[in-house]
Formats: C-alpha cells, structure tokens, sequence
C-alpha cells in the first residue's frame, strides 16, 4: 500500500484547497460573463415589449377558456 494515500490532509491543507477551488470557480464565472453578448437598449426595449405582448395575449386566451368552461359547467350542471 501506498504511505501517501493513508495520511489525511491537514486542516489548513484543506482550507487552502477549499479556497483556491472557490477562486477557481469565480474566475470561471468570470469568464462565462464576460462571453455574455449584452443586448443594446433598443434590443432591450423592443424584447421586454414583445415578452409582455405575448404573456398578455397567453393570459387572455386563458381567461376566455375559463369564461366559457364556466359557462359550459353551470350549463351541464343545470340539466341535471
């Protein structure tokens, strides 16, 4: 057996690995962002208007479906 692979990390072996992987990680997360294609103001605008566009058409479709499944219901319940 291997002598090396018995001894167990010291503690501040450990912190100093937990640390470095910590550094590590956020100059990855530094470099993903700096990859980030920022969208300009126009871009922006023209986007956030077209998602609410959307979403209000969405909820309008889906307060019309529960109009009528209402109505329906009331009609089906009301035969019996």
């Amino acid at each position: 057996m291997d002598k090396k692979a018995d001894k167990k990390p010291k503690k501040g072996e450990e912190k100093e690995s937990a640390v470095s992987r910590l550094q590590g990680w956020f100059k990855d997360i530094q470099g993903e962002f700096k990859k980030i294609i920022w969208p300009d103001r126009k871009s922006l605008i023209r986007h956030t208007f077209n998602v609410l566009l959307v979403s209000g058409a969405i909820g309008g479709v889906i307060i019309i479906m529960d109009l009528v499944f209402s109505r329906g219901y009331t009609l089906f319940t009301g035969l019996f």
